[in-house]
């Protein structure tokens, strides 16, 4: 989920009857659902779909459970976390995030 509506590649907004709570009890409203794309460095495209936009959101979360919704298996190791689709090969991995502190940036 995502506030930037900027790196949607497609969105669809609407009134989602959706309210978001974060850990610091923080409520925010989703106002849409569409494909967000990513890229880090010269690394392949990544892109996810069905996230929500977010109103006032200013960090961009990728939600883990969702990953494995989406037949996408998470690898944690080292610092990094690596991306592929279930029953893929290792070479199809792409690196979406790196680790700086106790959160993982992507």
């Amino acid at each position: 989920m995502t506030g930037v509506q900027e790196i949607f590649t497609s969105l669809v907004e609407r009134d989602m009857d959706l309210d978001i709570e974060l850990g610091d009890k923080a409520k925010y409203s989703a106002a849409g659902l569409g494909t967000v794309a990513f890229q880090r460095g010269s690394d392949d495209l990544v892109e996810v779909k069905d996230e929500l936009y977010v109103l006032r959101l200013t960090k961009n979360l990728l939600s883990v459970s969702q990953m494995d919704d989406k037949v996408l298996t998470a690898t944690f190791n080292g610092g990094r976390v690596l991306i592929y689709p279930r029953g893929a090969s290792f070479e199809s991995t792409k690196l979406i995030g790196v680790r700086r502190n106790k959160l993982y940036r992507f």
